[in-house]
C-alpha cells in the first residue's frame, strides 16, 4: 500500500495535488493546532472522494524538531512503500521530516506550484504535474462551497449583446455611463438612451427591467442593474472562455463551511476558473467608487485565491487614474489590473 506523509498547512493544494497525482492509498497527516482548520478541510475532501483513502492523523508541535523526527521515524517503520511531501508545514516541520526520510533513503517530493512541476529526491528528478481537479473540490479544500452561479443558458442567451458591446464599447460607452447615473440615482423610468452609430437604445420597461435594441435585435433584461455593471462579468467570461479551463463559472456565490447561514458580503466572486489545480479569480467593476469596499473585496479575493495556488485579477471598464490607491493596493496583494484601456485585451491574455 503506497503511503504519503503530508505536512498540513493552509496552502492545502500543496497537500492535495501530490495525493491525487501519486495514486496513494494511505495518507499520514501531520498537523498543528494552528492549522487545524486546514487539516479539517483536507480530511473532509479526502473522505469525500471515491478513492477511500486510509487516513492517519498526527497532532504535532510545529517547532518540536525532535518530536517531529520521532513521529516520522515511527511512520517509516510501519510503511514500506512511502513518500514524503515536504511542501507544506513550517520550515522546522519540513527540515525535521526531510532529515528522517533522507537518512532512510526514502523518496521525498516538493511541489513547485509556480511552474506546475514536482521536484523529486532519492533519486533526484523533475516532473511536470498535470491534473484536473473539479472547482468545487478546490473550494472545498479551502473551506468553501458553491451556493449559486449564473446558468450557462442565461449566458448563452445574452451572448449576442456581449459580442455587440465588445465590438462597439467605445461608441456606446456614454450611453452606459448615462444609464449608470440613472441607476445610482434610483431613476427607473427615463427617456430612451440612444446611440445612432451604431444603433443602440436602452428604454425602460413599463413593468420590469429594461429593453435593449442593437443591430436590429431586441432583448429584454429583467435585471435593471445588468447594464449598470453585471454585463462586465459575462464579458470577462466570454473573453477568456477559450483558454482551456477545467471549469469556468460566473456570478459565484460562496458559503463557508460552518457559516452557511451567515450573511457575508464578501462571499461573491464575479468570475472563477480553475486549471491544473489553481484558482483564477476575477473581480469585475464597471465603475470605481471612492470608498473602501473595492479594497475589502480585493483583500477577500486574494485570500480566497490561495496564495501560490491562485491568481487574482481586477477588471474594470472605468478609468482609475485618479484612484492610485487601487493600483498600489493591487500591487501589494499581487492582483493584476485590467482597466478601461486594457480590459478588452483579455482575449489575448494567456492564463
Amino acid at each position: 500500500m503506497k503511503t504519503i506523509v503530508c505536512l498540513v498547512s493552509r496552502q492545502v493544494m500543496a497537500n492535495l495535488i501530490p495525493i491525487f497525482t501519486h495514486k496513494v492509498q494511505k495518507v499520514e497527516l501531520l498537523y498543528t493546532k494552528e492549522e487545524e482548520r486546514a487539516h479539517i478541510n483536507l480530511k473532509r475532501v479526502l473522505n469525500a472522494t471515491k478513492r477511500k483513502f486510509k487516513i492517519n492523523e498526527h497532532l504535532i508541535d510545529a517547532y518540536d524538531f525532535e518530536g517531529i523526527r520521532d513521529v516520522c521515524s515511527k511512520i517509516i517503520s510501519q510503511n514500506k512503500d512511502i513518500v514524503l511531501n515536504a511542501t507544506g508545514g513550517t520550515k522546522v516541520m519540513a527540515l525535521a521530516a526531510y532529515s528522517v526520510f533522507n537518512s532512510a533513503n526514502k523518496p521525498i517530493l516538493y511541489l513547485d506550484s509556480q511552474n506546475n512541476r514536482t521536484i523529486n529526491f532519492n533519486p533526484y528528478s523533475i516532473s511536470d504535474h498535470n491534473i484536473k481537479i473539479p472547482i468545487d473540490t478546490i473550494l472545498d479544500a479551502h473551506g468553501y462551497g458553491i451556493s449559486s452561479t449564473i446558468s450557462k443558458d442565461d449566458l448563452i442567451d445574452r451572448k449576442p449583446l456581449i459580442k455587440f458591446m465588445h465590438k462597439n464599447f467605445k461608441s456606446i460607452e456614454s450611453c452606459l455611463i448615462q444609464y449608470r447615473r440613472f441607476m445610482n440615482d434610483g431613476v427607473y423610468m427615463f427617456s430612451p438612451i440612444i446611440c445612432r452609430n451604431p444603433k443602440f437604445e436602452i428604454t425602460h420597461h413599463r413593468i420590469k427591467g429594461v429593453n435593449v435594441s442593437f443591430e436590429g435585435a431586441e432583448m429584454h433584461l429583467e435585471d435593471v442593474y445588468y447594464l449598470d455593471g453585471h454585463w462586465l462579468e459575462e464579458y470577462v467570461y466570454w473573453s477568456i472562455k477559450t483558454k482551456k479551463w477545467d471549469d469556468l463559472l460566473v456570478g459565484v456565490t460562496l458559503t463557508y463551511h460552518g457559516q452557511e447561514n451567515t450573511n457575508n458580503v464578501l462571499n461573491e466572486v464575479d468570475v472563477m476558473g480553475n486549471k491544473n489545480g489553481k484558482l483564477y479569480l476575477f473581480s469585475c467593476k464597471s465603475g470605481i467608487t471612492k470608498d473602501k469596499k473595492d479594497l475589502f473585496e480585493l483583500e477577500a479575493l486574494r485570500s480566497l485565491a490561495g496564495g501560490t495556488f491562485g491568481k487574482a485579477y481586477f477588471v474594470t471598464s472605468a478609468p482609475i487614474s485618479k484612484d492610485k490607491h487601487l493600483y498600489e493596493r493591487c500591487q501589494e496583494l499581487k492582483i493584476k489590473i485590467f482597466d478601461k484601456d486594457s480590459f478588452r485585451t483579455l482575449l489575448r491574455k494567456k492564463f
